[in-house]
């Protein structure tokens, strides 16, 4: 006769391994491990490090002699972090709730990168891609560059996404007018930048008026690569000129010769990129429940019942394109886009269409 097995309960007190360990660790009890930062020590367990971090399961298996000895120091130098950054990336690792605050959110970016916790680095996007404002634009632009720098793909994504639709206002910051030619050339060259031919000479000129000796040399080169010059006319452009006291060289006298620019009595053809002035409207519905957004300035917040033909709405702040979304009565509640649709300036009445069975209606105010 087979022996009858017994199961047996896990080990009641194994709930509260990470509580003791974090005793330990305030305590610098069975410490084999000091991390240096600045003028402080961090004493840790290897263990724990290697098993919540894959960067120090390789040191402590590589076999270096600065690991193998009986207690080990880690020099933090090279990170260029604070201790208090360091001292909350322990307490994450050992399983304390921590706060990620404006202060620490770019350092610990750097620790997670550096250590290899995926988890701290999708927590700090998070937060980031929250922070996201027209209101913080040093903000938008450091977050892109350490994205990039850090391999954060979502969070280059979206943060390239909100840059690129509030653009024209971000133009008008110091932050902006910081940015290197090739930041800038990045932006340029991207489909998905809501600015007009207009807006965009503006934005060039304004970048090369804030540091003339050095800037004034890439002006013309930019203007020729990313302006539809056959959509301006000489005026507009010269006018520009004149509001940001640019001395136009040989180069850019030749580019304003008549013949490559709009005349001043012809319409805008049909090469002219229609720009959201930086905003964009987006409008969700579900039959009586729509709800619009407007990223940066106003959060989601309901609106009126939708009308069964025209209606208004007062509190979208775009001018000349709004941005429709729609969504069905699926279960899944799936988002799609609709369609980007042009608007006058004015104050417009809502419009329903069927679309699928699906009704959409959008407005905007200048």
């Amino acid at each position: 006769m087979a022996s009858k097995m017994h199961g047996v309960k896990k080990c009641s007190s194994s709930v509260e391994v990470l509580s003791v360990l974090r005793d330990f660790r305030r305590t610098k009890k069975f410490c084999d491990i000091t991390l240096k930062c600045g003028e402080r020590n961090f004493y840790a367990h290897c263990c724990i490090l290697a098993a919540v971090s894959p960067f120090y399961l390789a040191m402590f298996r590589s076999g270096m002699s600065e690991v193998n000895c009986e207690f080990k120091t880690v020099d933090l130098a090279f990170l260029s972090v604070s201790p208090s950054a360091v001292s909350v990336a322990l307490d994450y690792i050992y399983g304390e709730v921590i706060e990620i605050n404006l202060e620490n959110v770019f350092e610990l970016l750097v620790i997670a990168d550096y250590m290899l916790l995926n988890e701290l680095k999708n927590d700090v996007s998070n937060y980031l891609c929250e922070c996201l404002s027209v209101e913080k634009p040093d903000l938008c632009f450091e977050t892109r560059r350490v994205a990039e720098l850090y391999g954060c793909k979502g969070l280059y994504e979206a943060t390239n996404s909100f840059i690129n639709a509030m653009f024209y206002r971000l133009s008008h910051t110091s932050a902006f007018l910081e940015l290197s030619v090739a930041e800038l050339e990045s932006f340029l060259e991207s489909d998905d930048l809501s600015t007009n031919e207009r807006e965009r000479f503006e934005i060039i000129s304004k970048w090369a008026a804030n540091s003339r000796e050095s800037r004034e040399m890439e002006l013309g080169r930019l203007l020729n690569e990313y302006i539809r010059r056959r959509t301006l006319s000489p005026r507009e452009c010269r006018q520009m000129f004149d509001r940001y006291e640019l001395l136009p060289n040989l180069f850019i006298l030749d580019m304003f010769e008549e013949r490559f620019f709009r005349p001043d009595n012809v319409p805008i053809n049909k090469m002219h990129r229609w720009g959201r002035q930086g905003q964009e409207v987006i409008l969700v519905f579900d039959n009586d429940k729509p709800q619009a957004y407007i990223p940066g300035l106003i959060p989601w917040h309901p609106i009126m019942p939708m009308p069964e033909t025209h209606g208004t709405i007062q509190s979208c702040d775009v001018k000349q394109f709004g941005v429709c979304y729609w969504r069905d009565n699926r279960p899944d509640n799936k988002f799609n886009r609709l369609a980007i649709l042009p608007f006058p300036k004015l104050l417009e009445n809502c419009r329903t269409n069927a679309e699928n069975g699906s009704k959409f209606w959008c407005s905007c105010i200048s």
